[in-house]
């Protein structure tokens, strides 16, 4: 369970009223790389996505089965050696505004747990008609290496990624704009 209610009383000058709200509930994962170790503070949801596409956004080709679990710490199973080549830029699509308020409608039904706890980020790949992958996190990049490892997962050929819209509830950071123009996203 990625949620809890909670009952908060709600405060205003007419005094106080009890009511229920959702509060995500975090969870610390650890991936161990040989020597190297990155720790994720995330919802419980999605993690073999959320390792798949971190390693994968680091130029690691992995798959689920590489994963090994042992409660909340992940460790690759086999020695990562190879590093993917880039890919080639590609065209964006052409979307226009209509498509585009068809999207963020689709993406807002998505957006449960935000819905519920206004404190999650939400990342969607999209072609110019509707959504492909979502997902959603407690941080911005997160939720991005999740839709990635879903794609990926998905894709036979690297360049399937080109002429897809990204869309974001947070801000787009200057490695998700790299990590685009790499893969062809604009």
């Amino acid at each position: 369970m990625f949620k809890k209610q909670i009952k908060v009383s709600h405060m205003s000058p007419r005094g106080a009223k009890k009511v229920q709200e959702f509060m995500v509930m975090e969870r610390t994962i650890t991936l161990t790389v040989g020597s190297h170790q990155k720790e994720f503070i995330t919802t419980s949801t999605q993690r073999d996505d959320l390792v798949v596409g971190y390693l994968y956004l680091q130029g690691l080709d992995i798959e689920d089965k590489d994963i090994h679990w042992e409660e909340d710490h992940a460790t690759i199973a086999h020695k990562i050696t190879q590093k993917r080549e880039p890919v080639s830029l590609g065209e964006g699509p052409q979307v226009s505004y209509q498509e585009i308020c068809h999207l963020l409608s689709y993406f807002t039904e998505k957006a449960i747990l935000y819905k519920d706890t206004s404190v999650t980020n939400s990342v969607a790949l999209a072609t110019s008609k509707e959504i492909l992958y979502f997902a959603e996190d407690l941080e911005p990049d997160q939720a991005f290496y999740k839709v990635m490892s879903q794609a990926k997962s998905s894709q036979v050929d690297p360049k399937a990624y080109e002429g897809k819209v990204l869309i974001t509830t947070g801000k787009v950071t200057v490695p998700w704009v790299e990590w685009c123009q790499q893969y062809g996203i604009p």
